[in-house]
């Protein structure tokens, strides 16, 4: 498999990070590829948009002028209808976006609400599973998506043109609709998906019980990778999703926590899981345990300075002093 390296800096630390330099110098003499993130300039938006018909010779000018540099805005202005970019209403960038959908029909913006949940290519079999629609009718709304570059369509399997897209879209969907979608996306990729993908899809559903068992293991397969910010990632949400079990997984993935070094994500998770009163107990086990684990961190006084600062926050959070400098 091959190696994606991706530097990312500011022009002017490449004078003061000799390391960043001679890492951009490496990468530029092994092919790597430089990408400005100025705002483009007006011409080369207006051959951008030429060169890819998205735009009428006599809009290119107002898309130019009002897109500010940004060519994804561009891409967008020039898609939507005319009425959106003349130069006495500037619309906001997601009011663009979702003004391309205004004349579809009830089953076009279906799939397309479903793609945006989903958030990665779909089968048109499991779209049609999802959505409820017949095959043939998910075949003619990706039809007219693609046509809009709503939608695309590589070899059977659809999503978004752009991610950014899809985001603007998703973004808008009632709270109650995006639920629905995503227990169906779990449940019609319970046996098939990884459990990164399911944990995602069955938390947004607001189905813990089972986002709680993929993200247990979500974490496992990502410390089997190791693959550590994304254990981090699942075990936290193991905790939120963990119901009755809250305080025997907390003291695991705190313990965890701490193995990694990662001890203000631990005191974080912590400091969360104060806030909610029926967390409360424990949260106090954790909060005895703490100070001992501060303590073998190898970083003493830093550790001891937020240990400190996380009683103060149990005391906001609704810990009784009492009990807080009983455990201290």
């Amino acid at each position: 498999a091959g190696l994606c390296v991706v530097l990312s800096f500011r022009a002017n630390e490449l004078l003061t990070n000799p390391a960043a330099k001679s890492l951009a110098r490496s990468l530029e003499l092994s092919g790597g590829k430089r990408l400005s993130l100025r705002p483009m300039p007006d011409d080369d938006i207006r051959r951008h948009l030429a060169a890819i018909s998205l735009a009428s010779p006599e809009r290119l000018e107002t898309v130019a002028n009002v897109a500010g540099g940004n060519p994804f805005y561009a891409r967008e202005l020039a898609l939507a209808d005319s009425s959106s970019i003349e130069d006495d209403h500037r619309d906001s960038m997601s009011a663009v976006i979702l003004s391309r959908a205004d004349g579809l029909l009830d089953h076009e913006r279906t799939v397309l609400d479903v793609l945006a949940v989903a958030g990665s290519p779909l089968a048109v079999a499991d779209l049609s599973t999802i959505s409820g629609l017949s095959v043939p009718r998910v075949v003619r709304a990706v039809t007219v998506l693609t046509r809009l570059h709503l939608a695309s369509d590589q070899a059977g399997c659809v999503s978004f043109a752009h991610d950014l897209t899809r985001q603007a879209f998703y973004s808008a969907l009632p709270t109650s609709t995006r639920r629905s979608f995503h227990a169906s996306v779990a449940t019609s990729f319970v046996d098939r998906a990884g459990a990164s993908f399911l944990a995602h899809h069955f938390f947004e559903a607001g189905m813990l019980p089972e986002a709680h068992r993929a993200a247990l293991s979500a974490a496992e397969e990502s410390r089997r990778r190791r693959a550590f910010a994304e254990e981090v990632r699942w075990l936290r949400l193991a905790v939120t999703t963990s119901g009755d079990n809250k305080a025997a997984l907390l003291e695991g993935v705190v313990d965890r926590l701490f193995a990694l070094s990662k001890y203000s994500d631990a005191i974080a998770l912590i400091e969360c899981s104060a806030r909610r009163p029926s967390d409360r107990l424990a949260v106090q086990a954790e909060l005895a345990r703490l100070k001992v684990l501060v303590g073998s961190s190898g970083d003493v006084a830093q550790g001891m300075g937020r240990c400190d600062a996380l009683f103060a926050s149990a005391v906001a959070g609704g810990f009784s002093i009492e009990a807080v400098e009983a455990l201290r």
